[in-house]
């Protein structure tokens, strides 16, 4: 009898957008994912910070990054539209 198949484990060190696409390819191919994060909030540069009663943008990733994000979407067999 074989010995039983460990599922592939993966660590992924910071939760931006690099991170979490990262992980989020990562655990399409069959892997557990465990994100580490800093911070108290995700995102990185395409994050929002509040304080006292402003907002600031951390970074346009978004706007810079189309093609990239699109490309991950795609890779995830989803768009930007769906997820909205």
């Amino acid at each position: 009898m074989a010995p039983a198949e460990k599922k592939k484990t993966a660590i992924v060190v910071g939760a931006g957008v690099g991170g979490i696409a990262t992980a989020a390819r990562l655990a399409k191919a069959g892997f557990s994912v465990t994100v580490l994060e800093k911070n108290n909030f995700t995102g990185g540069r395409c994050s929002l910070i509040h304080n006292d009663g402003h907002r600031f943008d951390q970074g346009p990733s978004l706007l810079l990054l189309p093609k990239m994000f699109k490309e991950t979407f795609h890779d995830l067999d989803t768009s930007l539209e769906n997820e909205g």
